[in-house]
């Protein structure tokens, strides 16, 4: 039998075998995305939006200029700690920003809800984000729409977030993550929550910290929650009715992982008295509370 050699064959070989691993990724995505698609429908009306641009994993500038912010989501930075020398992209900040991107050009129609709350301190829009099934893909009922912000958590792109008044996915989005964290998807691979007791891994910004509590106090203000170490939570009086009172207070000597934006009062607060704690993360919900 003769067979004809050559480097061309190799080459066509590789390429062959690139397209059959391509083949089963795109495969193997749309199975995935058929089986999450109606992950969080919506339950409200919606508005056809035209979106000009993607500034991260849950920003974008609308064709009118405005800036909107998805509800329920918070992804990675990409210039995390970006008043310090170290800034740089958090892991997966730039994958989320990426996906969203093909996301919104990949579909014929974008559609947002607006949140009970509709702009947030910076003027931008608040709303929840839906896009029209992707053509190859089949909705099991009619009308359906896709929640970006469950797609991308359901991917390991993004954490989910329960902000007041803005909450009404969220526990809906918890399942999600959840699932994504079960199967270490994106972010879930390597993931390690913060310790509050290691003050060095402490930052200003948006973090996970996983630690025991000490302490429990109620206030006029509402509720301060004391890790071992130099972090303080707390939750203020506007967002207490949230919360269930003897739940609070069983924390005590107990571990939980909470979510939200780390703040750093070291320069604000050095002149208090010992045993002050230089940093401080508001809760504004119980669904940013797990245990551990």
């Amino acid at each position: 039998m003769l067979i004809l050699y050559s480097r061309w064959n190799d080459i066509s070989v590789a390429v062959f075998l690139c397209l059959i691993v391509f083949a089963q990724h795109v495969k193997a995505d749309a199975q995935f995305d058929a089986g999450i698609e109606w992950l969080c429908p919506t339950q409200q009306s919606l508005t056809p939006v035209r979106i000009h641009e993607i500034i991260d994993g849950d920003t974008a500038v609308l064709a009118s200029g405005q800036h909107l912010r998805i509800i329920g989501i918070n992804t990675p930075e990409l210039n995390f700690g970006k008043h310090g020398r170290s800034a740089k992209p958090q892991p997966y900040a730039k994958k989320a920003r990426q996906f969203l991107n093909r996301w919104v050009k990949s579909s014929k129609q974008i559609y947002m809800s607006l949140g009970k709350e509709q702009k947030d301190r910076y003027g931008r829009i608040l709303a929840h984000l839906y896009s029209d099934p992707h053509s190859d893909l089949r909705t099991g009922f009619q009308g359906a729409r896709y929640n970006i912000a469950a797609q991308m958590i359901r991917r390991g792109l993004g954490f989910y977030i329960a902000i007041p008044p803005n909450f009404g996915q969220s526990a809906c989005l918890k399942q999600v993550e959840s699932q994504a964290r079960v199967e270490q998807l994106g972010l879930w691979r390597d993931f390690t929550a913060v310790n509050p007791e290691n003050e060095s891994h402490l930052k200003s910004g948006f973090q996970l910290v996983s630690g025991r509590i000490v302490k429990v106090s109620k206030v006029k203000s509402g509720w301060w929650l004391e890790f071992n170490g130099p972090l303080v939570l707390r939750i203020n009086a506007e967002n207490a009715a949230y919360f269930d009172a003897q739940t609070l207070q069983s924390y005590v000597g107990e571990s939980v992982m909470v979510r939200g934006w780390v703040i750093d009062r070291g320069s604000k607060y050095e002149h208090h008295s010992k045993g002050y704690k230089r940093w401080l993360m508001n809760l504004a919900h119980p669904l940013s509370i797990d245990g551990v």
